[in-house]
Parts: structure tokens; sequence; C-alpha cells
């Protein structure tokens, strides 16, 4: 039971370690040889764990994922408010986002598996989405009269040709986001819902010129 403890320990630094890196330096410059020298394991050791660089590179992705999805449901837990809960959200992807190596989403493409899971995240997402614009519609913060699943898959098109464009060059990946999805939320936003916009974009930059990126917007 203990050697199945420190294998388990080791597969969960070895995540840690790798999505540091990835942060850092990129897919491409990320190397088992340097994920086993800081963790003062043997390269066998980790291909025993861990099939190759694409299957850690996945699971560090899994992980990441399964953060989302608690993030998600701990800001959900604090408030019925749909709109609280989506622009909570955005700002947790944007900080992760301004983390991200410029050029994760150009060298994700040499990887299948990658690549299907980040197609399968996107595919769930979107349902999510759905129900949480409708909700939004019940609430009285989001139009009625908007078409929502054109929306999701507008969004998602320019994200996903931005990903594949110079634009990433000029700007980072989270200023990109972020002026493309509270564009869009600004216009499906009811009188109602632009009071919480205005004040979630007024508490960002009140807390970007104090050099905090944290936001609150949750009484």
């Amino acid at each position: 039971m203990k050697h199945r403890n420190d294998r388990e320990e080791t597969r969960r630094q070895a995540v840690s370690v790798a999505a540091r890196m990835l942060m850092k330096v990129g897919i491409r410059a990320m190397r088992m040889d340097d994920i086993a020298t800081e963790l003062a394991i043997s390269k066998r050791t980790l291909y025993e764990l861990f099939t190759d660089k694409e299957d850690l590179l996945l699971q560090v992705m899994k992980e990441h994922r399964q953060k989302i999805r608690t993030y998600l449901k701990e800001t959900g837990d604090r408030t019925n408010n749909v709109l609280e809960v989506l622009l909570v959200f955005f700002q947790y992807s944007i900080e992760n986002l301004q983390q991200l190596h410029r050029d994760f989403f150009v060298e994700m493409e040499k990887y299948p598996s990658l690549r299907k899971h980040f197609e399968d995240c996107r595919s769930e997402d979107a349902e999510s989405a759905l129900c949480f614009y409708q909700k939004g519609v019940e609430q009285g913060l989001f139009r009625p009269d908007v078409n929502f699943r054109i929306l999701r898959e507008m969004t998602a098109g320019q994200m996903e040709y931005v990903f594949r464009s110079d634009w990433c060059k000029e700007f980072t990946v989270a200023e990109i986001y972020e002026t493309i999805l509270f564009a869009h939320m600004r216009g499906i936003a009811t009188e109602k819902g632009l009071k919480v916009v205005d004040h979630f974009l007024d508490e960002r930059r009140k807390n970007s010129l104090d050099g905090n990126s944290k936001i609150s917007i949750i009484e």
C-alpha cells in the first residue's frame, strides 16, 4: 500500500511540475528529462507513470479541467445570479490565460489526444453555457430575443480563429479573450444585467490599478 501511495504522490508531483513548465516554456520546450531531474527520479520511472509526454500533458489538462469544475461549483454555491457566476468564471479564465505560454494552442495541434480533449471540453462547455444563458433570461439578466446557440458557436469560432492567427503575436491570448467575451456579454445583457457587467468591469479596472487581479462581485 505504501508503495502505491508513493507512486501516486510522485505521479501527482509530476503533473504539478509539468503544469508549471507548460506555463513557463510551452509544450515544445517542456522536456521529460527536465521533469525527471526536478523530481529527482529516473526518466525510466517517469515513463512508468506516463506512457509519453503526450500522456503527461493530457493529465495536466484533465486536472486543470477538474479545477475549473470545482471553481464553478464553489462560485455557484455562493450566488444564484447566473451572470455573476459567468463573470467570475471569465475572470478566472483570464487569470489563467495570462499565465499560459503564448504558443500553447499552436503547439497543441501536434498532439491528437490533447486536441480531442480540448474539443470535447469545448462541446461540453457549449451545452453548459446554453443552460446558463437560458437561466439568465429567466432571471431578467439576458435578452430573450438572442439565439444563444448561434452566439456560443460564434464566440467559439472567434477564439479558434485567434488561436490559429498571428494576433497572438501582437496581443496576449488573455487580452483577446477578454475583449471578445465582454463585448458579447454587453451585447446580450438587459439593463439589469448591464449593471452587473459594468460593476464587474469597474472593479476589474480598480483592482488592476491597485495591482490586485482578484475580483469579487458577489456580495
